[in-house]
């Protein structure tokens, strides 16, 4: 199972999202607590929105973990809206073609990290990212989130056949 994250939020470096938090996705993709594979090498890619209206790419088929570049842009890279995802493949080729809260400051006031995002700061990840008690709401299976001002949401998901 792939691996992946959104933020959308305060501007922060992208290694306090991929590196810092104690089960970072760069620490999922060798030890998944969740889903059938534990290790995910098979690249990685990430997105990010900084200056300018398109936004700024980097993948790799080499595992998210081995990959010095990542650490070293991940240090200098601040944005508001990022999307890393850590590829497991079921078959298909390892190529780069395939490669893809108040609250919380309240019940943790020693976390500094909360303290610099604002209360519409959100990260969509597939596990949590470490043990901070309340900062993480599992998706049900069959269902999504909708993320948005004011209060996110969860709904059914039943797809249809085409007709």
């Amino acid at each position: 199972m792939c691996r992946w994250l959104a933020y959308s939020g305060s501007p922060v470096l992208i290694k306090e999202l991929l590196l810092e938090p104690q089960h970072s996705l760069i620490d999922q993709s060798l030890h998944s607590r969740l889903g059938a594979e534990t290790t995910n090498g098979d690249g990685f890619g990430i997105g990010w929105y900084g200056v300018g209206e398109s936004p700024g790419v980097f993948h790799s088929v080499e595992p998210a973990w081995n990959d010095r570049n990542l650490r070293d842009l991940s240090a200098h890279i601040r944005s508001p809206l990022v999307f890393a995802h850590i590829r497991a493949s079921s078959g298909s080729p390892v190529q780069l073609t395939n490669c893809h809260v108040s609250t919380l400051r309240h019940q943790h006031p020693d976390n500094p990290v909360l303290h610099q995002l604002s209360d519409e700061s959100r990260v969509v990840v597939s596990e949590p990212l470490g043990d901070l008690a309340g900062a993480w709401n599992e998706v049900p299976e069959s269902s999504y989130g909708v993320i948005q001002d004011g209060r996110d949401e969860l709904r059914p998901f039943a797809p249809r056949p085409p007709s």
